[in-house]
């Protein structure tokens, strides 16, 4: 009788056994959860792409992009650039972002963009019609108190829409979270451009009319000029 137990008990040790995984040996590394996310490389290029344009953005602009913060916002006759220091106090760095900002409205009024193409590593979108049109577009320079910013603005529709596209590439880029989208009021500003600008034109300016209401497709693509219910007039 004793026998016939112990060998049950045996077996159904051996059973339980059998059920549980082998523990893991001392050579074995962990499983990376992230490595199993489709996304993870993706994620990982894509937060080496922000480092690096955060360290070209110190050294273009003089001052820390992580201890600040940036701004793009469109208004109806252009769009303001503004940067502040996080930390109220730390006016060394909110001196360095008055010093950067008083130099962006000289160079942009000048035609002069080299900082945000060395910064972003590429040519942002309309900045050749921005230079072109540079007579048609105003930058004034204003003081907050924790920074500065550039406020920009335009009379001229093709310069306008221009003006948008740079501070939507802008939001993209530095991930803002500013809204892409213009006011009512810039709306039927921007109608002008739609409305003046033959086909061809626009073609040359690299913009695209179409339905949508004034927001990029996707960072670096064409500028969608013009608000719902314009129709396309035909190339002069």
């Amino acid at each position: 009788m004793r026998g016939l137990f112990a060998t049950a008990v045996f077996c159904l040790a051996a059973t339980v056994a059998r059920g549980q995984a082998p523990p893991p040996t001392q050579n074995e590394k962990p499983k990376d959860s992230q490595a199993d996310c489709p996304m993870h490389n993706a994620h990982a290029h894509e937060d080496s792409a922000s480092s690096a344009m955060n360290d070209r953005g110190e050294k273009g602009m003089g001052f820390s992009q992580t201890t600040t913060t940036h701004h793009f916002l469109l208004s109806a006759d252009g769009g303001v650039i503004q940067v502040e220091a996080n930390d109220p106090t730390n006016t060394a760095t909110r001196d360095n972002i008055r010093m950067h900002l008083t130099h962006i409205a000289k160079a942009f009024a000048s035609g002069d963009f080299a900082i945000p193409m060395f910064v972003h590593d590429t040519t942002p979108p309309s900045v050749p019609v921005m230079q072109e049109l540079k007579d048609k577009i105003r930058y004034k320079f204003e003081e907050t108190p924790k920074g500065a910013r550039v406020v920009i603005a335009t009379a001229d529709p093709n310069a306008l829409a221009a003006v948008f596209q740079f501070l939507n590439f802008q939001i993209a880029e530095h991930k803002t979270g500013d809204s892409t989208a213009a006011t009512s009021a810039s709306a039927k500003h921007v109608s002008n451009c739609y409305l003046r600008t033959s086909l061809s034109e626009f073609s040359r300016l690299g913009m695209m009319r179409t339905t949508g209401p004034f927001q990029n497709k996707e960072a670096g693509a064409s500028f969608q000029c013009v608000p719902a219910g314009y129709k396309i007039a035909s190339s002069q």
